[in-house]
């Protein structure tokens, strides 16, 4: 497809309406579900069991991967790039010895 290929807006629109479904999805009933169950459990005075645990790690896993997706469509979200990309070696250890630096100024005001 090329950028003004009639087709294009037709998936682009495709696509954003499969998207607008998931996020729906995953607001109202994912997560919803994973979380209000476990409320209830506790609000019953019952203790929270692995199977609850694992419900809610995997509603947040879904919705993170969701993000994720968003993420990777949005062109407002651009990687951050690290540190190594632009440190030389003596850049990196003067970096760790700040980082070191500071950690220890903190300490010590505790």
């Amino acid at each position: 497809m090329t950028p003004n290929d009639p087709d294009r807006d037709r998936w682009e629109s495709v696509g954003r309406k499969l998207l607008a479904e998931d996020l729906e999805v995953m607001g109202r009933e994912t997560l919803q579900h994973a979380f209000v169950d476990a409320m209830r459990r506790i609000q019953a005075g019952e203790e929270l069991r692995r199977e609850d645990i694992d419900k809610m790690r995997r509603a947040l896993q879904e919705a993170s991967q969701l993000v994720e997706v968003c993420a990777e469509v949005s062109p407002e979200d651009t990687p951050v790039p690290g540190l190594d990309e632009f440190l030389d070696k003596d850049g990196k250890r003067r970096y760790a010895e700040e980082v070191e630096r500071r950690r220890s100024e903190v300490e010590e005001h505790r």
